[in-house]
C-alpha cells in the first residue's frame, strides 16, 4: 500500500497528465528557439505587472558558453513573485486558466503554455521571493517533468544571486540544450526591438525591457525602432459576422520601402491587436508579400474582441 502511495506521489510531480510525446511536441512547436521563449517570459512579467496596475522593469540576462557548458537565458522581473502554492498552481498542469484573461484583465494569456513550453530549449529553473517572505524554486526539466517547489529564509548571498536585492520578484532561468545558440548582441538586440509579439510592451512608457550581456558586462534598453510615415486610411468598422465586435483599422504610407525579413520581425505591414497582445503582422492576402509596392505599408488592426473568442475556445475546451 506504502509503494502504491509513493508511486502516486511521483506520478504528481509530472507537469502534465497528457502523452509525453504529444506535450514535447506541442511545446517545440510553440518555443523554436530564445526568441520565443524570450517572448514568453516578458509578456508572463508584463502580464503580472498588469493585474498589479503597476510600471515595472523587466531584465533578460544572457549568458553565453562554449562546448558542452549550456549558455544561460535568464528573464527578471520585480513583481510580486511567487509562493510554493502559486507555483504549483501555475506551473504543475497544463490549460489552467491563470492568466487573468477570463477576469477581463488587460493579459495576453496563452492558455497556461507558455511557462512551461519553454522548457523545450532545456532545463528551465523557477526562482520567487514572494510577499510571504521566504524564497521558493521549482524547476521544470527537459522532459516536461514538473519538480515540486522548495522554500527557505533568503540570505543577502542569495538574493544577490538572483539579482532581487530587495522586495519581491521572480526570476526564470533556462539552461539551453547544447544545439540552441543565443546569437550576438547586437542581433539579439536588434531581433527583440523588432518582435511583433513584443512591440505593445516595449512602446509601453510604464514598462522598461532590459538586455544585459553578462559576459561582456552590457546592459541595454530595449525600444521599437521609430517608422516615419503619412496616415493613409483610418475607420472603424463592425466585424462580419460577429454581432457586437468592432474593430479599427489604421494604414500608413512609410517614407522609405520596408525590407523583405521574416514575419515575425518586420516593421511593415499591419499588427493585429487585441487588448494588450500583438498577435502578428500581415498584409491578409499572401500575393501582396511578394509585391513591391505593399512593401510600403504599415498600420494597425486592433479588436479587443479577439480576447473575447480566446475566452470562449477556453470555455469550449
Amino acid at each position: 500500500m506504502n509503494g502504491e502511495k509513493e508511486d502516486t506521489a511521483k506520478r504528481g510531480t509530472r507537469a502534465l497528465e497528457v502523452h509525453p510525446r504529444a506535450i514535447m511536441q506541442s511545446a517545440k512547436f510553440a518555443i523554436r528557439d530564445v526568441f520565443d521563449a524570450i517572448v514568453e517570459l516578458v509578456t508572463n512579467s508584463d502580464d503580472r505587472y498588469q493585474i498589479l496596475k503597476t510600471p515595472g522593469a523587466i531584465e533578460i540576462d544572457v549568458l553565453r558558453k562554449r562546448g558542452d557548458t549550456p549558455s544561460i537565458l535568464r528573464v527578471r522581473d520585480f513583481a510580486d513573485g511567487m509562493d510554493a502554492d502559486t507555483m504549483r498552481k501555475k506551473l504543475s498542469k497544463l490549460g489552467d486558466r491563470v492568466s487573468g484573461m477570463d477576469k477581463g484583465e488587460f493579459v495576453r494569456g496563452t492558455h497556461s503554455r507558455g511557462a512551461k513550453d519553454v522548457a523545450a530549449l532545456g532545463r528551465v529553473l523557477f526562482e520567487s521571493l514572494a510577499g510571504d517572505g521566504l524564497y521558493h524554486k521549482c524547476e521544470i526539466t527537459p522532459f516536461l517533468e514538473f519538480v515540486p517547489p522548495e522554500s527557505c529564509k533568503p540570505t543577502k548571498t542569495l538574493r544577490k544571486r538572483v539579482g532581487i536585492p530587495e522586495g519581491t520578484g521572480t526570476v526564470v532561468t533556462i539552461e539551453l540544450d547544447n544545439t540552441k545558440r543565443i546569437p550576438q548582441h547586437d542581433n539579439l538586440k536588434d531581433g527583440l526591438c523588432r518582435l511583433v509579439s513584443l512591440r505593445g510592451i516595449l512602446k509601453d512608457e510604464s514598462r522598461k525591457v532590459y538586455l544585459r550581456d553578462l559576459g561582456k558586462d552590457r546592459r541595454d534598453l530595449l525600444g521599437v525602432p521609430k517608422v516615419d510615415g503619412t496616415t493613409r486610411l483610418k475607420e472603424s468598422f463592425e466585424v462580419p459576422g460577429y454581432p457586437g465586435a468592432r474593430a479599427k483599422l489604421i494604414i500608413l504610407r512609410a517614407k522609405e520601402r520596408f525590407d523583405q525579413i521574416p514575419s515575425r520581425f518586420r516593421l511593415g505591414a499591419i499588427l493585429i491587436e487585441s487588448k494588450r497582445a500583438i498577435h502578428e503582422a500581415t498584409l491578409f492576402d499572401s500575393s501582396l508579400e511578394s509585391n513591391p509596392h505593399a512593401m510600403w505599408f504599415y498600420g494597425r488592426l486592433v479588436c479587443p474582441y479577439i480576447d473575447d473568442l480566446s475566452n470562449e475556445f477556453d470555455d469550449l475546451f
